[in-house]
């Protein structure tokens, strides 16, 4: 045997594998890319909320307010995943006749959809 046959015998005897997943390296930020718009692309597709028009809104959160039942508010406003925002509590109103949803005060035309609770 010689002596390189030796060493590369005694490399692997004593060689210990620490388990970590070494093609890992090898993922380009293209691929990343492409798996990362495969998961928006198949995740489940976003709440789209009926339309209502104003009067339905105001009479619903009108409703709401003289029942004092609490009410799920979907705004116009969408985050960055695509889901419509909500506001969600009773319904009140402030000194100059705006519509307050929990503490938060909110624009009649802001609204898209009032599910009462």
């Amino acid at each position: 045997m010689s002596a390189f046959d030796k060493r590369v015998e005694d490399f692997f005897a004593h060689y210990q594998d620490r388990g970590m997943l070494k093609w890992e390296g090898f993922f380009l930020s293209d691929h990343r890319e492409q798996l990362a718009k495969a998961r928006k692309t198949n995740a489940a597709p976003a709440f789209k909320p009926e339309m209502m028009s104003q009067e339905e809104a105001a009479n619903a959160l009108y409703l709401a307010c003289f029942s004092e039942k609490q009410v799920k508010v979907v705004l116009s406003q969408v985050d960055s995943e695509g889901h419509f925002k909500t506001v969600t509590g009773p319904v009140s109103t402030d000194q100059e006749g705006g519509i307050l949803i929990g503490q938060q005060k909110l624009d009649l035309d802001e609204i898209v959809q009032v599910i009462v609770l």
